[in-house]
């Protein structure tokens, strides 16, 4: 067995198959003279004697060698083939066991328990409140475009004298939603500089108008989206300002809980359009 050996190829295919150094150097020992005790593998190689019983365990327990009824104790190399064997025999086993404990966890409380944090913190996670300001009209404008465009559900507006008049800038985005199911609301003050404006969105929305109840004013704008998106001014013209910004925030939170549960009180306690007189 030692003609064509060679040692320095021997080791570094050991060390492909995953073998440790120790490991590597006492089954390349065994290969090379059949078989060897403990006392002559410490003299071969550089593994401590008080180590070399238990890496020729290690080696057994791999399939590399096998221990000989000799006194005293002596282990020999496997064939390279039936080494093969083994590893691959080794290597169904480990994953058969492995497969058997990950289909054991899919089925208990453990994997719930897992399951139920992680989707607690992605509720959280999706309820944080996505923030940012609107610098300028262009902005504003392309933002609200785009607020219409997604909706799904409802479009809720309240808004100012001057806002309902601005609204029909965005007629025609408003129908084509409208024509897809979504439901329009819109609160505003309803006065003889803006009557013919809020007419006209009537035609794609229901309409209510904030001077009929001496309780409630606006003093800005808010624009919510699906529960999911609003648009807020305190601004009652586009005077786009540090002073008077407008903020776009997606929050289901937010949307639900504050802008569409005060957006409904409004609109509870307000008549809709009288399209036959208006307040000045």
């Amino acid at each position: 067995m030692t003609e064509n050996y060679n040692e320095e190829f021997v080791l570094g295919v050991l060390k492909n198959l995953g073998l440790n150094s120790y490991e590597r150097q006492i089954y390349a020992v065994l290969l090379k003279y059949g078989s060897a005790t403990s006392s002559q593998i410490t003299e071969l190689t550089t593994v401590p004697r008080a180590r070399t019983y238990d890496v020729m365990t290690s080696l057994e327990a791999k399939g590399y060698t096998k221990m000989l009824p000799t006194k005293p104790k002596k282990f020999m190399a496997l064939h390279p083939t039936e080494v093969v064997e083994n590893i691959k025999n080794n290597l169904e086993e480990e994953y058969k066991n492995k497969m058997n404990k990950i289909t054991e966890f899919s089925r208990s409380d453990e994997l719930s328990i897992l399951s139920n944090s992680y989707d607690a913190k992605s509720d959280e996670l999706e309820n944080n409140v996505e923030f940012n300001t609107l610098k300028d009209k262009t902005d504003f404008e392309k933002t609200f475009k785009s607020l219409i465009n997604t909706s799904e559900k409802e479009i809720s507006i309240i808004t100012t004298e001057t806002g309902m008049a601005n609204i029909t800038n965005y007629f025609q985005h408003l129908k084509t939603a409208a024509l897809k199911g979504v439901k329009i609301r819109i609160i505003a003050p309803i006065t003889n500089n803006n009557v013919n404006h809020a007419k006209k969105m009537a035609e794609v929305g229901l309409i209510k108008n904030m001077d009929s109840s001496d309780k409630i004013d606006s003093c800005g704008t808010m624009i919510l989206r699906d529960d999911k998106e609003s648009i807020v001014s305190i601004s009652d013209e586009n005077k786009f300002s540090v002073k008077s910004p407008l903020m776009r925030m997606q929050s289901d939170h937010f949307s639900k809980n504050f802008a569409r549960t005060n957006f409904n009180l409004m609109w509870d306690h307000l008549d809709e359009m009288d399209e036959s007189s208006t307040n000045n």
